[in-house]
Parts: structure tokens; C-alpha cells; sequence
């Protein structure tokens, strides 16, 4: 609706039609109308009904006049009606005006005149009032239907900040501050007006201290932070494209640490490429019960997780008693599934062992004089090492495998076994290795 508010007061701009705008203290409806007046290039007159004298502010006060000699009273108008020169006229919190006000106002709006005096370059008259509900939340009267009705135009609007309006006060500091803003809960939401808003980024910008300006249950913190750094969001969307270093030293800064922690929690895909480089310390102790609250993705993520088990699952399951129940039983699964593989390998080792024994001599020749095809080069095996694979090879890189891999992180093969490994399966099956 917010976007279409511009549009709708345009066309009542250009078609002579009266606006009745309605919404909650602080939601920019002045500024609105004031943008809308002043983009038509209407000469227009603003009043603060609440505080408007009936009579010399508005009706006029009464004079004495003699003419043709006769003496009579009549309205002495205020400067700006009386001069018949405003195009426009916009009452604010109407709906806290005096009865007097209202009831003139009625004429306003459809005759163009007060007490039977036209206007003659009167187009529009608009209104802004803040909600009469039930609960009495605003010191305002109702409206009758009569006076309602005389708006052609009704216009709610939401309780929320214009965008266009903040990026056009602020930058792109005022883009920030809104998108901060629809970060909130709702219920927190209705502690921050779109006028606390722009209080908080005026403090803020002056070198005051929001602290003072918006609601506590807002965490004025994250908004001072998301000014300063930028928005969480986009903060994460570069950080994942730097290098794992860089991440780290980021993460390792508290204060960046804090600003971007809500929105890695609860983006899955930053959940996956940045929770392995938080701070040992500081996953910790958001996987413990009393901080879990709002961490139940990253609980899950965690605990289904071995990258991550690696560098912390000895101190949960030592301390499973102050961890969730979900995250010991994933980590006690990923213990056994450790287990396992550290078996397997070990026996898979010791096969391989039987096999290297065994063709340690191929008929009675030593197995290093045997030739290997590697990227259509003829190598003799005694030949070939880590070091010089690549340059023997003609620029093919060696890789282990998987497999293999396991075993050296668990101390149980090296990289020169490895090659020794594949240099004896080619030698097997006669064929060129494709285990780069």
C-alpha cells in the first residue's frame, strides 16, 4: 500500500478531490501531504487543528465596520484566507479539533466558502487524523458520518516507514534504517514509529545517543551496529566470498561477530559456509539450553555436522549435561561413524600392506623397476615421488583419495604411501591411474 499512497494522492491532486488520511502518531502523513503539495507546486495552508482558535485562526473575529452609513459587524479573516490566494488546505489531527472547527470545516470541503464566503482559488482540502478505537488509545473524538463522508478519498495508512521518503532524507543510511526496521517483530514494530525512526537517525548523525530515542525492546544495539557496518545481510553476502582467513579474522571482531550472528543463525546458506569459522568459544556457548532459543538451526546444523564435530565434539560429549539432547546424540553418532572409518582404515591398510608385500617383486624383478603410463609418459616407478610427480608427468597434479585422505588426517598412511598405493593398483591392472 505504501508504495501506491504517492499515486493515490497524485490523482486526487489532479482531479480537485478531497483526502481524508488515517493512521497511527508517526507514520508520515504530514510529510506525505506536504511532498504531494509542494510536487503539484500548489500555494497551500497548513493547520494543527488540535491547537486552532475557531474563530482567529480560522472563522475570523468579529469587527465593526461603517459603510454608506451604516454599522455593522463582519469577519476580519486571517491574513492567508483573507488574501484568497491558497489552493490548497490541510488540517492535521482534525479528529482533536474543536466542534466549531470541525463543523466549519464541513463547509470548507464542500462549498469551498465559510459562512456562505467562497473561496475562489480553493481547489482541495485534506485532512489527517489518527485512529478512534475502541481502547482509547488516542485523546481524539469521532468523526461524525457527515463529516467523513464529505472526503471523496479515504486513505489508511500502514504503520510503517516510507521508504522513499528515508532514502531521500538519508541516503542510503535511510534504506538501512528501514530495512532494519521490517527486521523487527511485530510486537516491537508498534514501539518504533516511523517517527522514532527518523528521531534515532537524527540522533544518531548529530552524535547523540539512540538509547534515548528508540524503545529497549528494539536491541538499539543491532540498529547503531547496522548504521555503522552496513545491513546484516549484505554484510554476509560478501563475507562468504572472502577467503576462509578472512572470515575468520572477521568473526574473531566481537563487535562484527554480534552484528551479523542473527542472520547467520537463521540463513541456512549462511549457516553452512560461515558456522565452521565461528569462534570456538563462542559456538559453545550459543549451543548451551540458555541461548538455544532463537539457535535451533544452528543446533541442527551443528549436529549433523562432522567438519564441525572434529574441533568441538570431545568437549560436548564431556559436557553433554550442558548441551541439548539433539546435539550429544548427533555427536555421538558422528563419534561412532569416526570410529568406524578409523577401522576400516586400518584394515584396508593392512590388505594393502599384504598386496605391497606381496608384489614387492614382480617375478624376480624389484617392483621400483617396473614402468607406469601417467599422461602418456613412460615412468619407472623407483622414479617417482611426491615431489617430482607433477614435473615427471608432465604437469599432471597428484590428489589422493577420499579414502586415503582419511587415513593420513588419522595418522595412518602419508602421501608417499599413498602414491605407492595407486603406482601398485596401475601395475595390477595394467592400466594408466585416473586417481588424480
Amino acid at each position: 500500500m505504501t508504495k501506491n499512497i504517492d499515486q493515490i494522492l497524485k490523482h486526487a491532486v489532479d482531479n480537485g478531490m478531497n483526502v481524508l488520511l488515517k493512521g497511527a502518531h508517526g507514520v508520515g502523513k504530514t510529510a506525505m501531504v506536504q511532498a504531494c503539495f509542494e510536487a503539484a507546486g500548489l500555494k497551500w495552508k497548513y493547520y494543527s487543528a488540535s491547537t486552532m482558535d475557531p474563530w482567529v485562526d480560522f472563522i475570523g473575529v468579529p469587527k465593526e465596520k461603517t459603510e454608506n452609513g451604516v454599522t455593522y459587524l463582519d469577519l476580519v479573516r486571517p491574513r492567508d484566507l483573507a488574501a484568497d490566494e491558497v489552493e490548497a488546505i490541510f488540517f492535521d489531527e482534525l479528529n482533536r479539533a474543536h466542534k466549531k472547527i470541525r463543523n466549519a470545516v464541513m463547509e470548507l470541503i464542500q462549498f469551498k466558502s465559510i459562512n456562505g464566503k467562497k473561496f475562489k482559488n480553493l481547489k482541495i482540502v485534506w485532512a489527517a487524523i489518527n485512529p478512534d478505537d475502541d481502547e482509547g488509545t488516542y485523546d481524539v473524538e469521532k468523526l461524525d458520518p457527515a463529516q467523513i463522508d464529505r472526503f471523496q478519498i479515504h486513505v489508511d495508512v500502514p504503520n510503517e516507514p516510507n521508504v522513499g521518503w528515508f532514502k531521500k532524507t538519508f541516503g542510503s543510511q535511510g534504506e538501512r534504517a528501514v530495512k532494519w526496521w521490517g527486521s523487527l517483530e511485530d510486537k516491537v514494530k508498534a514501539f518504533v514509529s516511523p517517527r522514532r525512526l527518523e528521531y534515532a537517525l537524527q540522533a544518531l548523525n548529530s552524535g547523540g545517543d539512540c538509547r534515548c530515542v528508540l524503545d529497549a525492546r528494539a536491541n538499539v544495539s543491532n540498529f547503531i551496529s547496522t548504521m555503522a557496518k552496513g545491513d546484516p545481510l549484505e554484510v554476509c553476502n560478501d563475507l562468504v566470498k572472502k577467503t576462509p582467513t578472512e572470515i575468520q579474522r572477521f568473526l574473531m571482531d566481537n563487535n562484527n561477530l554480534k552484528h551479523v550472528q542473527n542472520t547467520v543463525f537463521t540463513e541456512e546458506r549462511f549457516l553452512r559456509a560461515l558456522a565452521k569459522h565461528l569462534p570456538t568459544e563462542f559456538l559453545l556457548k550459543e549451543l548451551m539450553p540458555r541461548n538455544s532459543a532463537n539457535n535451533t538451526k544452528l543446533i541442527a546444523y551443528v549436529s549433523n555436522n562432522p567438519d564441525i564435530f572434529d574441533s568441538i565434539g570431545d568437549h560436548i560429549l564431556s559436557n553433554s549435561g550442558s548441551y541439548p539432547d539433539s546435539l550429544k546424540k548427533g555427536f555421538e553418532n558422528h563419534k561412532l561413524r569416526k570410529q568406524r572409518m578409523e577401522r576400516d582404515a586400518l584394515n584396508n591398510s593392512a590388505k594393502m600392506m599384504e598386496k605391497l608385500n606381496s608384489l614387492s617383486k614382480v617375478g624376480k624383478r624389484d617392483i621400483n623397476e617396473e614402468h607406469v603410463v601417467l599422461n602418456k609418459q613412460k615412468i619407472r616407478v623407483g622414479d617417482l615421488t611426491v615431489d617430482n610427480y607433477e614435473r615427471l608427468t608432465n604437469g599432471r597434479r597428484f590428489r589422493v583419495t577420499k579414502p586415503q585422505q582419511d587415513r593420513i588426517t588419522a595418522g595412518q598412511l602419508t602421501r608417499e604411501e599413498a602414491l605407492r598405493e595407486m603406482l601398485t593398483r596401475m601395475i595390477e591392472t595394467g592400466s594408466e591411474s585416473t586417481d588424480e
